[in-house]
């Protein structure tokens, strides 16, 4: 119909036409009179009445929307008139409902660029204002003395500075219609203002533009695809002049046991100090010329500044009250919801796919990556990406690969062409802030979803994990806070993880996930920052272990509390936690012994896990296994640890709790489940080699510790007689110990706690049922061996008495 109407001639009927002169509009009007009378429907009724618009309406919208919009975009521009330009933003709004309406996803996201656009430019020029020096010379920020004087409202006291402010630099003040709006949800939607109302739209109209993409983006989220990168580029901007909310510009970071955030690092020191270099750089002058107010709005596309408290430092620029307007603009918007959108899988896949290509773009572009705010905008866009991660817990499995893919080009080395050749570099180095945040949300990601039960999430955690190995010593040293900070947290989610496996549909932590968090641990604690994390976090997870030290009523099978049969650390946890134990033990982290007593005190309560182990083991199947428990494969490393590095400490103390944990680890050890040829090392290594007479304190508690041994091994090892001869030679240097001891004079300590500990010993190896097997003849030969010495010196009163009645009741037996 539209085509016939404007390629053919309207003609009236030919046979009136005939007739010619007035005669012939006489005709006509005749035949108009045979007409009914038409009704017309009132303007303002059918403003209120809608028809379903259908194909026609739509194929008509795409034939006229680009015209239409590159025109009403240019209106909106160009014109300073504050009406017209009003109503051009009405047209772009309504343009975009249209398209909403029909599913018109390219000419929706253009209609979205463009406001965002203008809404970049005034923000951009927001920023150049909070640095530029007002024409009376005062900073942006109004003090109290230069205030109106009877505002008692917060709100009114906050228009009067806005208000001030923008007199003062010669700005028209923000529309009535705007600030109306802002404080009600009629943004989305035309609302009927008076023209006194629209005062400053022209001036304002980024802000106004600003305000209605984002209230599009709100309403008809679904729809935003190309779209995107521009509206990170406004969240990048609203950041730099304070404007978003602390919940969602602050990086979230780990803290120490008190609740304080780790101090920065190097690399984000020195990636704040090329921002502010870069916003001093651009920043005008005190001699520029602020002259003509379009210029100055639009005549940036983002800003350079930091949100970082050491990049903008002052008040004023905190409390520009433009940047406080801005702020309203984006809670009103709420843009946190925005990206945390979790309803939709397919929409939270679309949102990491934009932040992740805006973090990194594919193929280390250049032109980008050259960009003075690339590294500052990338660490937090992917701060963004991370709690949009956590958000969607439900659709990590489907979401994470992205961050891993991302991961992989970053910090596995790539083979880059230089002059003709191939090296393998890692691009992540580049740009060390980055990768510091990359290894933190790798970190944060395991902590929060290693107990999703999706078997592939969890390997490719464990993925990410062995990336950050891979990376030089020479970087990680430089976070080994951060880095040990997060292992320690994961390593107490193992236990949870384990604990949880027995009753819902979730893996415990396999052998290959134990040896990375071990690898992860390990490397933090080369550093100092983070080896006080890393123990703290092994400390924290034996101490939470409910089967940590095993009763006499446990072995015996009486344990009452049916709790602590349920494993929470597996045999490959307790080897990982002993294993980095004695390295602290050792002083094997760049010499520091600082960790050695507490150490040894966690490295009893360790080896008493594996009992647990064997017990079970026993319950379950007749018989110890030991594979399954700890004492074969690292009793005699621990032993000469503790002995060597403790034991024979200058610091009394420190040989003291070193005693303590041997004794231990003797009484919760199993005779059988030690090789016999790895007791008697460790008892060479006791005889042979006390600690210095001069240390009286070490030497009561070695002689402790010797009959200690003397009670527990005696009765098993001599019963076989191809032990005697190494008991013998044992026996002998214990007895040189002892004699050594009472030649320090009766009136020291040591004199008389060798007398009672040889004694207690004798005595109890004495006793009928001691040992009734065939060692029975040879343990009364150690007893005597022992009294001999205490003859010599006539301290053997209780024992001779002792001897002598058991002696006697042997004999009439």
């Amino acid at each position: 119909l539209y085509y016939e109407i404007k390629n053919e001639e309207i003609q009236v009927n030919q046979d009136l036409l005939q007739v010619g002169g007035a005669d012939a509009f006489d005709g006509l009007l005749a035949k108009a009179n045979d007409v009914a009378t038409p009704f017309f429907t009132s303007n303002h009724s059918a403003h209120h009445k809608f028809a379903q618009a259908g194909v026609h309406e739509r194929d008509m919208f795409v034939s006229i929307s680009s015209a239409a919009i590159n025109a009403i975009s240019t209106v909106f521009v160009e014109s300073w008139d504050d009406v017209l330009v009003t109503k051009a933003l009405d047209g772009l709004r309504n343009s975009a409902y249209i398209c909403s309406y029909f599913e018109l996803n390219e000419t929706f996201n253009h209609i979205l660029e463009l406001l965002l656009g203008f809404g970049l430019d005034y923000v951009g020029s927001v920023t150049t204002l909070m640095y530029t020096t007002k024409p009376d010379g005062d900073s942006g920020l109004k003090t109290s003395e230069t205030r109106s004087d009877g505002l008692n409202e917060d709100n009114d006291q906050a228009k009067s500075d806005l208000d001030a402010e923008l007199v003062a630099r010669d700005i028209p003040s923000l529309p009535k219609s705007f600030l109306a709006t802002l404080n009600t949800d009629a943004g989305g939607q035309s609302v009927h203002f008076d023209i006194s109302d629209m005062a400053g739209s022209a001036a304002h109209r980024g802000l106004l533009s600003l305000q209605c993409a984002l209230t599009l983006g709100k309403h008809h989220l679904s729809f935003v695809r190309e779209a995107w990168p521009m509206f990170l580029e406004i969240i990048f901007g609203l950041r730099d002049v304070r404007a978003l909310p602390p919940r969602l510009s602050d990086l979230d970071d780990f803290a120490d046991s008190r609740g304080n955030p780790l101090p920065t690092s190097a690399f984000a020191n020195n990636s704040h100090h090329r921002v502010n270099e870069y916003m001093e750089s651009i920043a005008p002058s005190d001699k520029s010329d602020s002259s003509g107010f379009l210029s100055s709005f639009f005549g940036f596309g983002q800003s350079p500044t930091s949100h970082d408290k050491e990049v903008h430092a002052g008040n004023t620029q905190k409390s520009f009250p433009l940047s406080e307007t801005l702020h309203k603009v984006a809670d009103f918007a709420q843009l946190d919801k925005i990206i945390m959108k979790t309803s939709d899988v397919a929409m939270a896949k679309r949102i990491l796919f934009a932040m992740l290509g805006s973090m990194f773009p594919d193929g280390d572009d250049e032109e980008i990556t050259s960009d003075p705010l690339f590294e500052h905008n990338s660490v937090f866009v992917l701060e963004l990406a991370a709690r949009l991660l956590i958000a969607n817990r439900v659709h990590a499995a489907e979401l994470y690969p992205i961050f891993l893919t991302k991961f992989q080009q970053l910090i596995s080395p790539q083979a880059v062409e230089t002059n003709g050749s191939s090296e393998s570099v890692v691009l992540g180095l580049k740009f060390p802030y980055i990768l510091e945040r990359i290894v933190v949300t790798i970190l944060r990601a395991c902590i929060h979803l290693f107990d999703v039960p999706e078997i592939c999430l969890r390997d490719q955690l464990i993925r990410s994990l062995n990336l950050i190995a891979t990376l030089p010593s020479s970087y990680t040293s430089a976070i080994s806070d951060r880095i040990g900070c997060g292992a320690a947290i994961i390593l107490r989610v193992f236990p949870m993880v384990t604990y949880l496996s027995h009753d819902l549909e979730l893996s415990p932590p396999s052998t290959d996930d134990w040896s990375t968090i071990k690898c992860l641990l390990d490397l933090a604690a080369q550093d100092k920052s983070g080896r006080g994390f890393v123990f703290d976090g092994i400390a924290s997870v034996i101490d939470g272990i409910d089967y940590a030290m095993p009763s006499a009523g446990d072995r015996d099978g009486q344990n009452g509390d049916e709790n602590n049969n349920e494993v929470q650390l597996s045999h490959c946890g307790v080897e990982v936690m002993a294993s980095l134990l004695l390295k602290f033990m050792n002083g094997s982290y760049e010499d520091d012994v600082s960790f050695k007593v507490p150490s040894m005190m966690y490295i009893n309560k360790v080896y008493s896990f594996s009992q647990h182990f064997s017990d079970r083991a026993l319950a379950d199947n007749g018989s110890a296994n030991c594979n399954a428990h700890l004492q074969e494969n690292e009793f005699e490393k621990m032993v000469a640890a503790i002995y060597n590095d403790a034991c024979l400490a200058q610091d009394g103390a420190t040989a003291k709790k070193g005693f303590e944990s041997l004794d231990g680890m003797v009484l919760s050890t199993k005779v059988e489940s030690i090789p016999v040829a790895k007791w008697f090392t460790f008892l060479e290594l006791v005889a042979t080699n006390p600690p210095s007479i001069t240390s009286q304190e070490a030497r009561v508690c070695s002689l402790s510790l010797i009959g200690r041994l003397f009670l527990t091994l005696m009765p098993e090892l001599s019963n076989q007689k191809e032990n005697w001869s190494q008991l013998e030679d044992w026996t002998i240097s214990v007895a040189s110990i002892v004699s050594d001891n009472l030649q320090a004079g009766r009136a020291t300590p040591l004199f008389e706690t060798t007398v009672q500990t040889v004694t207690n010993v004798v005595n109890v190896m004495s006793m009928s049922g001691f040992n009734e097997g065939e060692g029975v003849n040879f343990c009364a030969w150690v007893g005597e061996t022992l009294l001999y010495e205490l003859e010599k010196v006539g301290a053997c009163g209780g024992a001779t008495s002792m001897m002598a009645a058991t002696r006697g009741s042997n004999n009439s037996n």
